[in-house]
């Protein structure tokens, strides 16, 4: 049986939303959102049209596009 290990990688910017409660609940409601999309086996374009049409917007406020919501994905490993 092979044993292994698991590595969390953490950036600078991940360490800022912890200072404001706010954003770090919208950036958690937001991959609530992603991941449920996800397992539905949405692509990216059709996943950027369900969260606008419901009025989800990033967690800066603004609503989502492709680049932004590729970038978040990405960003949280989804």
């Amino acid at each position: 049986m092979s044993k292994s290990i698991k590595v969390v990688v953490k950036r600078k910017s991940d360490d800022a939303t912890a200072d404001d409660p706010a954003l770090g609940a919208k950036i958690e409601e937001s991959l609530q959102f992603v991941r449920g999309l996800r397992k539905k086996g949405d692509n990216l374009k059709v996943m950027v049209d369900k969260l606008n049409e419901h009025g989800h917007l990033r967690p800066d406020g603004e609503p989502w596009d492709y680049d932004s919501l590729n970038d978040f994905i990405h960003r949280h490993g989804l």
